[in-house]
């Protein structure tokens, strides 16, 4: 359960990032923030999961 909660903290935090970003209208700078997220999600859904199966 601390794991999750933890991965959704980060969940959480990257949906806060981006609407500041988008009020902001840096609509470019979210769009490459936000493949690099999709590569860190991937990284640490990795980490959450695969070492505990």
């Amino acid at each position: 359960t601390f794991r999750m909660i933890n991965f959704f903290r980060i969940h959480f935090l990257y949906i806060s990032f981006f609407k500041k970003c988008s009020k902001m209208n840096c609509l470019l700078n979210i769009r490459n923030l936000y493949t690099e997220s999709i590569e860190t999600y991937k990284k640490c859904i990795q980490n959450v999961f695969f070492p505990y199966t």
